[in-house]
């Protein structure tokens, strides 16, 4: 990165104030259809959430600024397959602003399995699949419509919640 661009990356981030809103990160649907290595089709949903914002003592007491676990979860699986996988990691972010390929590793009680998008436009991606469990391997491959969750930051009840139990607070 040429040195004028950090100069301004840091000018811009002590003039710029970070806000519980600026920092929250919005959600995604992903409304899929996939088909398999015989040309069959299924249905697959996908919802991306978490990334809320919230205030809490840093190392020394002082407020700053977190976010909670982002995670993926297949909401909906006509492969049967898929269900009830998920990841603590995002897929995607800021669709629409050249964030070209992203993958993932899902996984649940069925096997694992490596998620692909590729962004198609703001509203579309490209998506492949490759499910595994044992010695059983199957690809998939569609399109999924990309719909925008606004989120907004955690509530003191929320923040009071997740800091005591960061992995049991549902972030929806």
């Amino acid at each position: 990165m040429p040195l004028l661009a950090l100069a301004l990356r840091a000018a811009i981030a002590t003039v710029v104030p970070r806000t519980l809103e600026s920092e929250t990160k919005e959600g995604y649907e992903l409304a899929c259809t996939i088909a398999d290595d015989t040309w069959n089709r299924h249905r697959l949903d996908l919802l991306q959430s978490g990334g809320r914002a919230f205030v809490a003592p840093d190392g020394v007491g002082k407020p700053a600024i977190y976010r909670t676990r982002i995670e993926l979860r297949v909401t909906k699986d006509g492969t049967g397959k898929l269900a009830g996988m998920s990841a603590s990691e995002k897929l995607i972010e800021n669709p629409g602003y050249g964030y070209g390929t992203s993958f993932v590793e899902i996984g649940g009680n069925k096997g694992r399995a490596i998620i692909k998008v590729s962004e198609v436009s703001a509203k579309q991606f490209a998506i492949s699949i490759v499910y595994a469990s044992g010695l059983e391997s199957t690809p998939f491959a569609g399109f999924c419509d990309v719909k925008v969750i606004p989120q907004s930051p955690l509530t003191e009840v929320e923040t009071a919640e997740y800091l005591r139990n960061p992995y049991g607070l549902p972030n929806r």
